[in-house]
């Protein structure tokens, strides 16, 4: 069945699904944005099983991979989306999405530290300094799941140490954002005792 349009009708029909296209991607990108666990969430305090030689993780990863890509952010732990495998998700000198499967550091820097400006898709708002190893060493399964041993450095090391981090059932921001709620409440409570001490002496 076809339907012609003409003039006014076929620029107010094409303006109505360009409006209808573009509801569309909102509500896709809402969709998987609304996947990433945020506080305190019992998923993010749970340690991540390793993912076994015949599981299927297709669909794992391509959510992951959507969740990333509209979040903008700089990595993803698979427990972040509610799921409790030991995949993580990378963006590699910031460009590069990598799959590190079954991670597991092998060698550190240790004699080498730095201090790292950090924030985290869990704990949005929230930016703290955490102490990362410079270098690191890490062996994980790649996307075809063949074992690789592979060096990270700086940037690259700083993502993937904070990814790991949280396959542990820990993230170093919990407790930086911990800190910030607790310094806001004696605040709030200071600030309630003022006002009632001002209101009595009225």
């Amino acid at each position: 069945m076809s339907n012609k349009l003409k003039g006014k009708s076929k620029s107010k029909y094409r303006k109505q699904m360009r409006l209808n296209d573009s509801h569309q991607k909102e509500s896709y990108k809402k969709k998987f944005l609304n996947k990433i666990l945020k506080f305190e969430d019992p998923m993010l305090k749970t340690v991540c099983e390793l993912v076994a030689e015949d599981e299927n993780i297709e669909n794992i990863k391509k959510d992951m991979g959507r969740v990333l890509y509209y979040s903008g952010g700089a990595g993803i732990a698979a427990n972040q989306i509610g799921v409790v495998k030991r995949i993580i998700l990378v963006l590699l000198d910031k460009k590069n999405p990598t799959f590190l499967i079954n991670p597991e550091i092998i060698e550190k820097s240790e004699d080498e530290i730095i201090n790292s400006s950090e924030s985290c898709l869990s704990f949005p708002g929230v930016v703290g300094i955490v102490k990362r190893y410079k270098r690191i060493k890490v062996r994980y399964e790649d996307e075809k799941r063949v074992i690789k041993e592979v060096e990270f450095k700086d940037y690259n090391s700083i993502v993937v140490q904070h990814e790991l981090k949280h396959l542990l059932g820990m993230c170093d921001l919990y407790i930086i954002w911990k800190e910030q709620m607790e310094e806001n409440n004696k605040k709030s409570s200071t600030s309630a005792v003022i006002n009632k001490e001002c209101k009595d002496g009225d």
